[in-house]
């Protein structure tokens, strides 16, 4: 039962075997390997952005000189890189560098691909600008958006524009005009969720800048909320999210959720592939500090311990929770019953390779110190369950996940499993206890991270 290595499936949209495609590229693979780099970089996976970018600028060379868009494509991720790490000179070198090259071939590229690159660099730079320089540069971003002809896109670059202007009005100490500036680009960036996160992000930054120190925390808060709900996980920005919020006043943040927020900090540093990076990284030392006031960051298998206490410290509600966000994690839709409970508290599922794996998922017993055959649920009532499915049309689950503390007897496996097949007709039964579900934690760092910052302290 402690077959580990099933859980260790957390699924990224890059294609399988991609090794091969980087090892030998080709025209036709190069947008391939384009993508999954812009998707490594866009969610903090900066080990995994370095690989890509560092073989396709030493392997594509002829590749990317017969599709120049590609080649600006490339360099503004490095560029991107560069800026999300925190460094200064590195990223404007990038940012000149880019601007450079798509002069060099401006002939070449669509009018409204050629407007995005030049608007993603000025906009990049602009945030770390004050005064005349941030003027200059929001000037650049005012012509390119009149300039862009794809509605769609406009909207976007609209968007951000606002939020560019906003910067400007609170370095110039005008508060409402800052809000107001920032709330209307997040209105016109609704229909793009992973746009308005990272605007929200530069909001919750500007508050903090205006002294306004209750609603950065609130506008701080709702971002990693949505963000874990609802987009793909954004390393770098919920790291310095998570990192406003510990620079947060004493009395707006309790010191519960402070010890959560700064074990956070240790969790998205490893799911970024960062360990060991603060003496390199501006943003990785900011967060480092935190997890150790010495600066080291911490390995993950010194803390094993740290995450089993702070599991058994949960009552099985507020347990269900982050089970729910585990599996939420690992790409699962995630189905809570609501008071149709009389066995299972969720129902997971997801497709994976043209099939759909379905688990049914039980942590009533969570805080069970050992699971006996008295704990087994009587037969009738897996019967109730089972009518409750099939009213609900819900599919018969194929696996059956049961949650416990510490473990349980021999006995009660058996008695639940034979429960499980008279009235499932399969038994594909795993108890998961406190150990072994804090390991399954352990082997997806990213998942622990999405965890943590989803669920407040609540004590048993």
């Amino acid at each position: 039962m402690n077959d580990k290595n099933r859980y260790r499936d957390f699924i990224l949209p890059i294609p399988k075997d991609i090794w091969k495609d980087i090892s030998q590229p080709t025209a036709g693979s190069l947008d391939t390997l384009l993508k999954s780099l812009e998707y490594a970089v866009s969610n903090g996976f900066f080990g995994l952005a370095s690989m890509l970018s560092d073989h396709l600028r030493a392997t594509s060379l002829h590749e990317l000189d017969e599709n120049p868009y590609q080649r600006v494509r490339l360099e503004i991720e490095y560029m991107k890189r560069m800026d999300y790490m925190g460094y200064d000179e590195p990223f404007f070198s990038a940012a000149n560098s880019v601007l450079g090259l798509i002069s060099d071939v401006s002939d070449q590229l669509e009018v409204d691909k050629e407007t995005f690159a030049k608007f993603t660099v000025h906009g990049h730079c602009a945030w770390r600008k004050e005064g005349f320089e941030l003027e200059e540069r929001i000037n650049h971003c005012q012509n390119l958006v009149k300039n862009c002809t794809d509605e769609s896109n406009q909207t976007i670059l609209r968007g951000f524009l606002f939020g560019l202007e906003g910067s400007q009005f609170a370095l110039n100490k005008k508060k409402e005009k800052s809000i107001k500036r920032f709330k209307e680009g997040l209105k016109l960036l609704e229909d793009s969720p992973r746009s308005q996160i990272h605007l929200q992000m530069h909001f919750s930054e500007h508050l903090e800048i205006l002294k306004e120190w209750r609603q950065a925390i609130k506008v701080a808060e709702e971002i990693l909320s949505t963000a874990l709900s609802h987009v793909d996980l954004k390393s770098h920005l919920l790291l310095r999210v998570v990192l406003l919020l510990l620079r947060g006043p004493g009395e707006l943040i309790e010191d519960q959720r402070k010890k959560q927020l700064q074990f956070s900090c240790w969790a998205l540093i490893h799911s970024m592939g960062l360990a060991r990076m603060e003496t390199v990284s501006p943003l990785i030392s900011q967060a480092a500090k935190q997890v150790d006031p010495t600066g080291d960051v911490l390995f993950l298998h010194n803390n094993r311990s740290h995450v089993c206490e702070w599991l058994r410290s949960l009552n099985w509600r507020n347990m269900e929770r982050v089970v729910g966000a585990y599996y939420k994690g690992l790409k699962y839709e995630v189905d809570h019953p609501g008071e149709n409970r009389e066995v299972f508290d969720l129902f997971v599922k997801k497709e994976m390779d043209g099939n759909t794996i379905s688990i049914a998922i039980q942590v009533k017993h969570w805080k069970t110190k050992l699971y006996r055959v008295g704990n087994v649920p009587r037969v009738d009532l897996i019967k109730k369950a089972r009518e409750t499915m099939d009213d609900e049309n819900r599919k018969c689950p194929q696996h059956f996940h049961w949650f416990v503390s510490r473990g349980h007897i021999d006995d009660a496996y058996s008695s639940l499993k034979a429960t499980l097949e008279l009235v499932f007709g399969h038994s594909d039964l795993k108890m998961i206890n406190l150990g072994e579900f804090g390991d399954m934690l352990m082997a997806n760092p990213e998942c622990l991270a999405r965890v943590l910052l989803t669920t407040k302290s609540d004590g048993a």
